[in-house]
């Protein structure tokens, strides 16, 4: 019972943060999120107009998390760290979170 309860938990959680990044994308298509060219929770990479990496990185948001009794201690999630690379003739970089089946 205990581990559906984690299952439930990660689900709700890892929705929030997809619909606040999708919405944070969707605030300004032509500068968020690498323009917003999009396919389901991936975005194309193209090095044309974001040279580096870096740059391309800066353009998605941050998700800050607080921790501890009275979230006293933040966490920063960066986009280079929830992001992952898929090469091929479109390159892209997903959004690497799922929930635990």
């Amino acid at each position: 019972m205990q581990s559906k309860k984690i299952n439930n938990w990660n689900k709700n959680y890892i929705s929030i943060i997809k619909g606040s990044l999708l919405n944070f994308c969707e605030e300004n298509k032509i500068e968020n999120c690498g323009g917003s060219q999009r396919e389901n929770m991936c975005w194309i990479y193209d090095k044309n107009k974001y040279i580096t990496e870096k740059r391309f990185f800066a353009t998605f948001g941050n998700f800050t998390f607080g921790f501890g009794e009275d979230n006293t201690y933040d966490y920063e999630w960066h986009p280079e760290d929830y992001l992952y690379y898929v090469p091929g003739k479109v390159e892209y970089y997903c959004f690497g979170l799922q929930a635990i089946r």
